[in-house]
């Protein structure tokens, strides 16, 4: 059985590939690895890749937003430069859920995972 959730990280980027629904135990998953890359290695910019993800729900949303606010103080406290957060490979229904809450104002969203990467390295 493989894990529902892939992480690799390229120079400054962290980046999640993450499939199927995003359960609580995904989300705390990514968050404490999140928390551990930025207080250690300091690393503050992040593409989750939501290929293999059919639908967001408004607690992944949450999440998400979460995760965001913690980039940011970090960054506020002196670790990195910048804050991103950004995703890749969404299907329509979910870029769709981002236009209708607004998040794709404060997420960068990128067609596919080498847009993303080019684009934040």
């Amino acid at each position: 059985m493989t894990s529902p959730i892939g992480i690799k990280q390229l120079g400054n980027l962290l980046i999640f590939s993450v499939e199927g629904e995003l359960s609580s135990f995904l989300l705390d998953t990514m968050k404490h690895e999140i928390v551990r890359k930025v207080r250690e290695e300091k690393i503050t910019r992040i593409i989750v890749n939501l290929d293999k993800v059919d639908y967001l729900m408004s607690k992944d949303l949450g999440a998400f937003v979460q995760i965001f606010r913690f980039l940011v103080s970090e960054v506020d406290s002196g670790i990195g430069t910048e804050a991103v957060l950004a995703f890749c490979c969404v299907n329509e229904f979910v870029e769709e859920v981002f236009k209708m809450t607004k998040l794709d104002t404060v997420f960068k969203v990128y067609a596919t995972e080498n847009d993303a990467v080019k684009a934040l390295s």
